[in-house]
């Protein structure tokens, strides 16, 4: 939002805060302006609309920001779903001879914290669901406490391969999983050591996002 939308923010908030029978004061404005201000007024208007329609909603009560904000961008647990549906279609799609860099750094935490992906891509569609599980367990708590140190590549089996050969010079490219510039973004920021279909070599897609390499 911009300060162009604060006078209908307010008059949204205090609609809200009414039906509980709550004043809106000037800190409670700004405390709420400030959390809710990098989203678009009109996803801001539609969660408080949101609070107020839905007859499953366990606590009575004025929202507080987060919960605003969860029905606006989704919660952890969303995210985590996502990713794992991500993550499953690549399995089947581009499996584990190849090595890939997901467009969320997250799902290499993940990933590596399973065993790797020449180890997820090795399991029977049996085991799927209890790895979806703790999947997601694991994608929640990193997505509240974000760790800098991941790796910037899912070794496959080609490449796992050649570096234990010594033949790391002729590595093949690692496949880019969902969105290409957010993915090499995640290449690019790790340590060297929806569900979507796109998927793009990683040379082409410096030559294409990042032409100055």
């Amino acid at each position: 939002m911009t300060d162009d939308d604060k006078k209908l923010f307010l008059e949204g908030l205090t609609f809200l805060a009414e039906s509980f029978n709550r004043r809106v004061s000037s800190l409670l404005l700004e405390t709420y302006w400030q959390c809710l201000r990098p989203y678009p007024l009109t996803k801001v208007k539609t969660a408080m609309a949101d609070i107020l329609t839905n007859p499953d909603r366990e606590i009575w009560g004025m929202p507080i920001p987060s919960e605003l904000i969860s029905l606006i961008q989704g919660d952890s647990r969303q995210f985590a779903q996502n990713a794992w549906t991500q993550v499953v279609h690549a399995i089947k799609t581009i499996g584990r001879y190849d090595s890939v860099v997901f467009d969320n750094a997250i799902i290499h935490c993940v990933i590596r914290d399973l065993g790797g992906w020449i180890y997820l891509c090795h399991q029977p569609e049996r085991a799927l669901p209890s790895l979806r599980e703790n999947f997601i367990k694991r994608f929640q708590k990193y997505h509240a406490n974000p760790s800098v140190h991941y790796p910037c590549v899912l070794k496959g089996v080609s490449e796992h391969d050649n570096d234990a050969r010594g033949f790391s010079h002729n590595k093949p490219d690692p496949i880019l999983v969902g969105d290409p510039q957010r993915a090499l973004t995640v290449y690019k920021s790790g340590n060297k050591l929806l569900e979507s279909s796109f998927q793009l070599p990683l040379s082409k897609a410096i030559q294409q996002f990042d032409p100055e390499k």
